[in-house]
């Protein structure tokens, strides 16, 4: 999980949250074990709550999302630290990756799914908006001391 984590850091370091390289480079292997057990079902209190998938190339893992049920709207889930190994794009794992989260989420009870893209990461727009997500014309700073915004996408199922 570390690994994949700062992978995705060093190529995409404005899309996965507030804290930087650095920063994530120095947690101890204590917090990654405890991340690791929460999205994988081993947290009592977390499970059934959130889901991280991981693709794999033999022992290289090459694409990850993390899907979580929000605690305050019922029915939301959100999408969130997906990542593609740039080797590993354009093959259909992306997709792949973002249906199993939505499945998930549906099975759980999920009906609309929100997620935000960085500004600066036009192929993800593009990506999302391939896969069904609309903008929903809501815009925050990717971090507290950012100038740079990122955007909000939503997915709501059963519509025609």
């Amino acid at each position: 999980m570390k690994r994949l984590r700062l992978r995705s850091l060093e190529d995409a370091r404005y899309a996965f949250g507030p804290r930087s390289f650095e920063e994530e480079a120095a947690l101890p292997d204590s917090h990654w074990h405890q991340l690791t057990a929460q999205v994988g079902g081993q947290v009592p209190e977390w499970r059934d709550r959130c889901v991280n998938y991981v693709v794999l190339d033999g022992d290289d893992a090459c694409g990850t999302v993390t899907c979580y049920l929000c605690p305050q709207v019922p029915r939301r889930a959100y999408i969130s630290a997906a990542w593609i190994d740039p080797r590993y794009r354009r093959r259909g794992l992306g997709r792949q990756l973002v249906d199993a989260a939505i499945a998930w989420a549906a099975a759980h009870g999920a009906d609309h799914f929100r997620l935000w893209v960085d500004a600066s990461n036009p192929n993800a727009a593009e990506f999302y908006r391939a896969l069904g997500f609309v903008p929903t014309g809501e815009n925050q700073p990717v971090s507290p001391d950012s100038s740079e915004l990122q955007s909000g996408f939503e997915l709501r199922l059963g519509r025609a």
